[in-house]
């Protein structure tokens, strides 16, 4: 029985787990650019990493409206000392934001005031989805002692999501007439100081929402609860701490188990977790049946008007179906294989274990026993080809001359290049480098290989053939147009191959010379550092 309900379970949490993954970054505001203590900086407008200014950010968080607080506890924790903070729900920190009561003993500058806080999604919700959508509150008993202590209470926090990120207005009051999706019941308000009230409820995408959006938003009048002593210094606006924040896919199809499982074993079934209640076939609201006996059983979920219904098809037999797997490896890779579990294996090849790692691309079998019901897994095992690189060459440019050159690795699934971490299938060089590009195809098999971009540019070299050094203020010197920094020897010989003048300048002033024609020579370096030599003729005139 062991065997069968491990398989049965790891089933069931898989499925589970997709359903719970959360899709709000950094959900308890754990993640952020700096540590302080006693300080409630507010937060910037932005959702970028980092700071601004004398703006604390929590990663991924940006304020929506007005000035909503990152409160963090960090090192010795005196702030939350003073009795009035509560402390996060979870970790060490927490969001702190203000709803103002719309009282009239509130100065009519202030009614309506909301903070509110935002975050980018993990990914876009798809269109016709169910999410649920999960955040936990705390009233403060007070922001300050000079500020005092909260006398209102709201019931009018939220949820509000939206495909485009709302603009941010420093002159805001609230962000009305925006309607939060996803709000806390009208009669039941938020007055707990010592543990935190939880907010949730279900919202259904209407396709492209990434951006969320929490706090009051000012669309429902507030009421006044007076539940603290109000002879004391009040504020005259609810604080509330707002922590660990969710939105996972919330699954309402009906779904049909159909398992066979060995006689004499039991099918565990656990209703879904994520939702209220449930109602079994029986009438029973357990959390879980086991089941032995062949027959079509059933359970309704309920949650928030929503019901799912899950079937299971039981049958009872002497052998399990066969499994058969297609499977595959890299050249020069393997893979493992892996029966399902029993008490003794007996493969095609020999081996008496659950799992072998192969080499070779052929078909495996495994039959497993386990006191006498037979489990058979067949594995279909190929090997897959590396990605080749084609197209991708060692190129010399000069960047004076061309601004960029394109490097193109071919068709292929993924791309990394390195260092410049780039991801796209094209990319464009501005400088010299060596590049270390990885492929992948859709068999998930790699190749790599190097590129390097070198850079080299024609030396400008110019030589007159020419000049009348006769003092008319024109062509009075022969001059070289080439770096000096290149010049290795310039020399200048007469018709009889006499050496008369020689330099690193690359210059002649040609004086006490006749004239004629003479021959220079010139040795220099291009930009390879290799010497280099030109000779040829220059015509002295008079």
């Amino acid at each position: 029985m062991r065997f069968l309900l491990l398989h049965i379970i790891l089933l069931i949490g898989t499925a589970q787990l997709h359903a719970q993954i959360n899709l709000v970054p950094n959900p308890s505001f754990e993640e952020a650019d700096t540590c302080f203590e006693n300080a409630m900086p507010p937060i910037a407008d932005t959702s970028d990493i980092g700071r601004q200014g004398r703006y604390r950010i929590p990663y991924h968080w940006f304020r929506a409206n007005r000035s909503p607080d990152y409160i963090k506890l960090c090192n010795s924790p005196s702030i939350f000392k003073t009795g009035l903070y509560q402390a996060p729900r979870t970790g060490s920190a927490m969001i702190g934001l203000a709803t103002s009561s719309s009282n009239s003993e509130v100065p009519i500058t202030l009614r309506g005031a909301n903070e509110n806080v935002g975050v980018r999604l993990v990914k876009p919700l798809l269109k016709g989805q169910y999410f649920k959508v999960k955040f936990y509150v705390n009233l403060a008993n007070a922001v300050s002692l000079y500020y005092g202590y909260n006398v209102y209470a709201t019931s009018a926090i939220g949820a509000h999501f939206s495909d485009a990120k709302l603009s941010y207005d420093a002159s805001a009051i609230s962000l009305a007439p925006i309607v939060p999706q996803v709000i806390n019941p009208a009669n039941r308000y938020l007055i707990d100081t010592v543990g935190w009230d939880k907010i949730e409820g279900l919202y259904k995408a209407q396709g492209g929402e990434e951006w969320l959006i929490l706090g009051d938003f000012g669309n429902r009048t507030q009421d006044t609860l007076v539940f603290k002593d109000t002879t004391k210094v009040t504020m005259f606006s609810t604080y509330y701490f707002i922590d660990d924040v969710s939105v996972t896919y919330f699954d309402t199809t009906n779904h049909v188990t159909d398992t066979t499982i060995c006689r004499g074993r039991s099918f565990l079934y656990h209703k879904r977790p994520d939702w209220d209640s449930c109602i079994w076939y029986d009438g029973s609201s357990d959390s879980s049946k086991v089941f032995t006996q062949s027959g079509v059983y059933w359970v309704t979920h309920f949650y928030a008007g929503f019901t799912a219904t899950d079937t299971i098809k039981l049958t009872i037999t002497d052998s399990l179906p066969v499994q058969t797997y297609y499977l595959g490896y890299c050249v020069g890779d393997s893979v493992l294989l892996t029966a399902r579990p029993a008490q003794q294996y007996i493969w095609n090849n020999s081996s008496t274990q659950q799992t072998q790692v192969v080499k070779q691309a052929a078909t495996y079998y495994v039959t497993g026993n386990t006191l006498g019901c037979l489990t058979t897994d067949t594995f279909h095992v190929k090997e897959f080809a590396l990605p080749i690189i084609t197209g991708l060459k060692d190129t010399v440019v000069c960047f004076d001359d061309i601004k960029k050159i394109e490097l193109d690795a071919g068709l292929h699934n993924t791309y990394l290049w390195q260092p410049t971490g780039e991801t796209t299938r094209t990319i464009y060089s501005t400088m010299a480098m060596l590049y270390n590009l990885t492929v992948t195809d859709t068999n998930g098999c790699k190749s790599s290989e190097q590129v390097a971009v070198n850079e080299q540019c024609n030396l400008q070299l110019y030589v007159p053939n020419a000049f009348s050094p006769n003092n008319d203020g024109v062509n009075e010197i022969f001059k070289i147009s080439i770096n000096p920094n290149h010049i290795k020897q310039f020399e200048v010989y007469n018709r009889w191959g006499q050496l008369i003048a020689q330099n690193q300048t690359g210059t002649w002033d040609g004086k006490d010379a006749p004239q004629g024609v003479y021959v220079i020579i010139l040795y220099y370096t291009n930009d390879n550092g290799q010497e280099q030599r030109y000779s040829g003729n220059v015509t002295l005139m008079r």
